[in-house]
């Protein structure tokens, strides 16, 4: 009775901890939910904050919620605030992104405003159209991956000097340095034609040294010390046979001096001890000497050219339940 009392009093407890683990995770979630503000409520604050007059702030809390809903109309308000910035290629970059999601009802409402406000952008603004080149040559204007020509309209930049260069795999055929008027779209022509001058292969002239003579390979110590790991183990296991081995001997001679004495119970009891620990000492024997004899086998096979002497022993100790093993390599 104190046995079942004691089993559904545990079984109890561990509902009960169960429940309060539970619980604790869902307040967790629901903690970390309430503390995680929606893009809705990051756009509201960065509107409050851009008409507070803090629009690099607004810009921060903007960015914040683009990470969280790459939505159209969060792309517009960080262009927006890009413009407060004076962050002119930027903003232009952005609205027009925005801008490209037209059927997005947000932007469909507000596609006026946010014309104006490319409008207000582009005099600030150059707008670089390449002519000539080869199709498919990378073009990079003012330091930015422009893409492959041809290029099918006018690509933005800052408006005054910069650069504009041809790059084929990496290395640059053609490149000119032109002053682009702001608000106004500027043709340059580059070559079409260039002539790559294939790098100079430099060869070093080694000097000839005298070949070695060969010498022994050292051996790896990874294998020593897993032949080692491994003759540790075995040991273990084969000392865990003799011990279960002097256990099964126990009980199956207290099933004898129980059978003597008529105790029925007590025989069933000592008999089953004995069935039981017979395969696993077996088991151990048998896994113990294939752990020690691959042991022996690494040492072997990873030994140095002089002879080695290998041997190794275990038996079982006098007196004390166990086994002492002795090697030698």
């Amino acid at each position: 009775m104190q046995t079942h009392s004691t089993y559904v009093h545990a079984r109890i407890c561990r509902i009960v901890l169960g429940a309060a683990v539970a619980l604790l995770i869902t307040a967790s979630g629901n903690n970390a939910s309430a503390q995680t503000p929606s893009v809705d409520e990051l756009v509201r604050q960065g509107l409050e904050l851009r008409t507070a007059g803090r629009h690099a702030e607004a810009l921060e809390v903007f960015e914040r919620a683009f990470e969280i809903e790459p939505a159209p109309r969060v792309i517009a308000q960080i262009g927006l605030a890009h413009i407060a910035l004076n962050h002119w290629l930027l903003a232009y970059e952005k609205i027009t992104e925005a801008l490209r999601s037209a059927t997005d009802p947000w932007i469909r409402t507000r596609h006026d405003r946010l014309f104006a406000a490319l409008e207000v952008a582009r005099p600030h603004l150059a707008f670089i159209r390449i002519t000539g080149g080869q199709h498919g040559v990378h073009a990079f204007i003012g330091g930015r991956d422009a893409g492959a020509l041809p290029l099918l309209e006018p690509v933005v930049s800052d408006a005054g000097r910069v650069d504009v260069r041809l790059e084929v795999h990496g290395r640059t055929v053609a490149s000119e340095r032109v002053t682009a008027p702001p608000g106004a779209t500027l043709d340059v022509a580059m070559p079409t034609t260039w002539e790559v001058s294939p790098a100079p292969i430099t060869r070093r002239e080694e000097p000839i040294a005298p070949r070695p003579l060969a010498t022994p390979h050292p051996q790896p110590q990874h294998s020593n010390a897993l032949a080692w790991t491994l003759m540790i183990v075995g040991g273990a296991a084969l000392s865990n046979g003799v011990v279960f081995s002097v256990l099964r001997e126990n009980a199956a001679a207290a099933a004898i001096s129980c059978n003597d004495s008529g105790a029925i119970d007590c025989y069933n009891e000592h008999s089953a001890d004995a069935n039981t620990y017979t395969p696993i000492s077996i088991a151990s024997y048998a896994v113990g000497g294939a752990l020690v004899l691959t042991s022996v086998l690494l040492f072997v096979l990873h030994s140095e050219d002089e002879a080695p002497t290998t041997a190794f022993a275990c038996s079982p100790s006098i007196g004390s339940f166990g086994a002492t093993c002795a090697g030698s390599f």
